[in-house]
């Protein structure tokens, strides 16, 4: 008994020594990195590629986005309570004293949906170049990159250059999102670099592959891979950090012919890439070299894309009720396939309009027969130049409430303007990924 009581205690005080080896071989976070310089790269990022100190968008998927992170809905509530907690005068005195209650007032989750007026917008974006509004925006940005990127190194995401890289991603996918984007990503690091689920990501490049060869399998990674590029180039290029290893370089970003896509924002050129790349091809852009974006739609053109789009299907029927479409047009099976699921019933019951302009109102229409015709589920919108008995209204709600569509101003759809070539294949694009616009 005597002996067996020593060779325990034996046993604990060899524990006891081990147990700091043990501990120092997976240190934290903040022993690994500078988090300091973590938190200024990652701002110089988000400066860079996100937004100015003064960011106002009043409308970015149904909610308000402010700010150098584009903190987002009731995450924007946060920051400008914060700063009016920071200096009340100075708040008041810029907002107003009306709106400056509401937002004090308001409770933190009441900011999901709310778009400011354009007087309201403004005093927002003059109270965020305040010197006030600078140091609340530094303070809050630093506890929530901080948080995200110890949400990363807690995910197997090691060096400076990955963790930014996560932050990014973080950010404009959300907490919830975000963990199924690393989901897909781990997959892919397992099927192409044999990193198991538990296994550490040792370097941006290793990361950024995963999630270029994750983007080709899922819609939610795919939807942002040039995001995911313009993160990369900047952390390599002008941050210089390091990103190298014995991994392959990472794949190129899928190229296109045109040049005439600079002027586009983000969405509008990964939509044009997509619908450029997709099999089959939903567009070859109107010449060898030009996409042009802003010419006009016409209706054959958009019946042909999302037919297209949807795989070219055959429609089941030859019958034809149109009058002016002819059976050796290259719009003619979209037509009729169109007709067969109820998608279109023609300008007239015997005439289709080809060659007629597309308006907004119309390809709103056309996307959401194809979904299915959804009810919208939301408050309705008052648009000054939608009347709710209109024919395109519930279409015009769903495609808004989804991010499809957020209108050309904060109160007009402008449902009888014409509908651009880049517009009609990021409303494709938008529809049929299932995603819409995503919150920052």
């Amino acid at each position: 008994m005597k002996q067996r009581f020593i060779s325990f205690l034996l046993a604990i005080c060899i524990l006891a020594l081990l147990l700091p080896t043990v501990f120092a071989a997976t240190p934290s976070m903040e022993q690994s990195v500078d988090t300091e310089k973590l938190f200024q790269d990652c701002k110089a990022m988000y400066l860079t590629l996100e937004g100015k100190y003064d960011s106002v968008t009043a409308r970015d998927s149904n909610a308000l986005s402010i700010g150098f992170m584009q903190w987002h809905g009731n995450r924007a509530l946060k920051l400008l309570k914060k700063i009016c907690a920071a200096n009340a005068q100075l708040a008041k005195s810029t907002l107003g004293t009306a709106f400056y209650n509401k937002i004090v007032q308001a409770a933190d989750n009441a900011w999901g949906t709310f778009v400011p007026n354009t007087t309201q917008a403004e005093a927002i974006r003059k109270l965020l170049a305040t010197d006030t509004g600078k140091r609340c925006q530094d303070e809050l940005a630093k506890v929530e990159i901080l948080e995200e990127a110890l949400h990363g190194w807690n995910r197997g995401v090691r060096s400076e250059a990955a963790l930014i890289y996560y932050c990014a991603a973080e950010n404009q996918y959300g907490i919830g999102n975000v963990q199924k984007f690393m989901t897909y990503v781990r997959q892919a690091l397992e099927e192409s670099f044999g990193i198991g689920p538990n296994d550490v990501i040792p370097s941006l490049d290793v990361f950024h592959n995963a999630v270029l060869k994750a983007g080709k399998k899922s819609t939610l990674v795919g939807n942002y891979v040039y995001a995911r590029n313009k993160v990369y180039k900047f952390l390599t290029q002008t941050l210089n950090l390091s990103a190298t290893g014995d991994e392959p370089e990472p794949e190129p970003v899928p190229e296109v012919p045109f040049t005439d896509l600079d002027v586009l924002e983000e969405t509008e050129y990964q939509s044009v890439v997509w619908a450029y790349t997709a099999n089959p091809k939903i567009t070859s852009g109107k010449s060898e070299t030009s996409f042009a974006p802003f010419d006009r739609c016409t209706r054959a053109e958009v019946m042909t894309f999302l037919w297209t789009a949807e795989g070219r299907p055959e429609p089941t029927s030859t019958e034809n009720p149109f009058t002016d479409i002819r059976a050796d047009k290259y719009y003619y099976k979209a037509v009729l396939w169109a007709v067969e699921n109820g998608i279109t019933g023609g300008k007239t019951p015997t005439t289709f309009a080809p060659k007629a302009v597309c308006s907004r109102a119309e390809i709103v229409t056309f996307l959401w027969a194809a979904m299915g015709r959804p009810a919208p589920t939301g408050k309705p919108i008052d648009f000054v130049d939608v009347k709710k008995g209109a024919y395109y209204y519930d279409a015009m709600r769903w495609a808004v409430e989804n991010g499809i569509d957020l209108g050309t101003t904060e109160i007009t759809f402008s449902p009888k303007a014409s509908c651009s070539r880049v517009s009609t294949v990021t409303f494709l694009y938008r529809t049929l990924t299932g995603l819409g616009l995503l919150p920052h």
